[in-house]
């Protein structure tokens, strides 16, 4: 399994930070590793993954979205947006990493509150093996804000689908569900009791529906 730091995030090296670099640094590492291959993202992940499949078609044998979005279709939303990614992107090199994951992780979509101890720490240390400039340089050139609307051309994946959310995370349970009625061989999971950070809230749950997945592919 291939699971690599995507641009500003973790210890990649890869510059500069921008969607159609990223795009292509994924599509050249599947290239590397005999396509097709099984695509799996989860958030940012998820949507570039989508964006991959319908960009490289002949690189993705299967796609598996975990709380992922299709972008923003309202241009005037996207702006909105894109300028509020910009600020917290200010944000984060004004203060330290630490400062921010603190906030980050307290409340709203991305609370890790609910989690136990042991993950919690699990989850911070994972976040903190980044750093301030890496992640606001990502906020600008991969956050929602700056992505395309994909919701159109979903009909175009010519793959299996599985797009999965957390119960709770109800705008995202909309948007699997939107996924599963747009592409054409696309099916969706929703996991009781789990929110937006679905891997971290039902670990085994969605491992065992993405093995299903897969197996039935073959």
């Amino acid at each position: 399994m291939l699971a690599p730091d995507l641009p500003g995030h973790g210890r990649t090296t890869i510059e500069p930070v921008t969607l159609e670099r990223t795009i292509e640094v994924v599509a050249g590492l599947v290239t590397a590793n005999t396509p097709p291959l099984p695509l799996i993202g989860y958030s940012l992940g998820a949507r570039l993954a989508l964006l991959l499949a319908l960009d490289h078609p002949e690189l993705v044998r299967s796609l598996v979205l975990l709380s992922g979005s299709v972008g923003i279709e309202d241009e005037a939303a996207r702006r909105t947006r894109r300028k509020a990614d910009c600020e917290l992107a200010d944000h984060i090199e004004a203060v330290s990493l630490d400062e921010f994951l603190d906030g980050w992780t307290r409340g709203g979509l991305t609370s890790t509150a609910h989690l136990s101890a042991d993950n919690r720490a699990a989850d911070r240390a994972i976040r903190a093996d980044n750093t301030s400039a890496g992640l606001a340089a990502a906020l600008r050139a991969l956050g929602q804000g700056e992505f395309p609307y994909l919701g159109g051309p979903l009909g175009e994946l010519t793959m299996p689908v599985l797009a999965i959310a957390g119960e709770d995370d109800e705008k995202y349970v909309a948007t699997a569900r939107a996924i599963g009625s747009g592409a054409p061989q696309a099916e969706v999971v929703i996991v009781p009791g789990a929110g937006h950070n679905v891997l971290s809230d039902a670990g085994p749950d969605v491992a065992a529906a993405i093995y299903r997945f897969l197996e039935e592919q073959g």
